[in-house]
């Protein structure tokens, strides 16, 4: 594809330091990503609505039926080729790259908000090398922090897949910020039963139980050095 092209020549002229290319380079890929980035998530919308459609005009009937799988996993490939360039010298300025990066992370969480992408080992290997790369290279911690929390607040599936993205930046990313700031953030939060009047916009104490179950099952080693702030949460009386 042109955007594979874009990302090889890229790639190339980084290596090579020619400064002259940087510009165009920069043109390019931002309207590569925005283009990538508008197919995930119309994708991913049209996935979801059609799973949960049984009746589809016709003029939807190709896409009801087409597997945008394949299409996906491709899609990441070339963005994780692309985000572990040095793209800091293309976009000189912090938050020019927060806001190219921004256009990659988006889909991946939205993905996840989908049960059954959530499941899937092909997506989320690719989803959390994106979002890894993102948080160590291009300062996307404090939103991923955010997003994991509202994740596990508003989506009952997300306990598992949440759990996961924190062990894959442990043991393959050698990185354990992330996970030890969720662990502290869970460690000051206060859960209501879930019969309570006022248990709208609060924490889902159930998902929140599994995200943790899930955790001591993949790394047990991250729940005991976090376990001082965690036994808090051990004398909750919210079952």
């Amino acid at each position: 594809t042109a955007f594979r092209v874009e990302v090889k020549s890229v790639n190339e002229d980084l290596d090579q330091n020619e400064k002259d290319t940087f510009n165009n380079h920069r043109i390019y890929l931002e309207h590569y990503a925005y283009l990538v980035y508008w197919f995930l998530i119309s994708a991913e919308d049209n996935t979801t609505t059609t799973k949960n459609t049984r009746k589809t005009k016709v003029i939807g009937t190709d896409l009801k039926s087409f597997d945008w799988s394949a299409h996906k996993l491709k899609a990441f490939d070339l963005i994780n080729w692309l985000l572990a360039l040095k793209l800091s010298k293309i976009w000189t300025l912090p938050s020019d790259r927060t806001n190219f990066v921004n256009l990659f992370t988006k889909p991946a969480y939205q993905l996840l908000e989908n049960p059954i992408q959530a499941k899937s080992r092909p997506i989320k290997d690719r989803v959390f090398r994106t979002l890894s790369l993102c948080i160590k290279d291009y300062e996307h911690l404090f939103v991923a922090q955010t997003t994991i929390m509202q994740h596990l607040q508003y989506w009952e599936h997300s306990a598992e897949p949440m759990a996961e993205l924190l062990v894959y930046m442990v043991e393959k990313e050698n990185y354990n910020q992330l996970a030890d700031e969720i662990l502290r953030d869970i460690s000051n939060r206060e859960f209501k039963d879930t019969a309570s009047k006022e248990m709208k916009d609060s924490p889902n104490p159930k998902t929140f139980a599994s995200f943790l179950q899930k955790m001591t099952e993949l790394s047990p080693k991250t729940i005991l050095k976090n376990l001082v702030m965690l036994i808090n949460q051990l004398d909750s009386d919210v079952k």
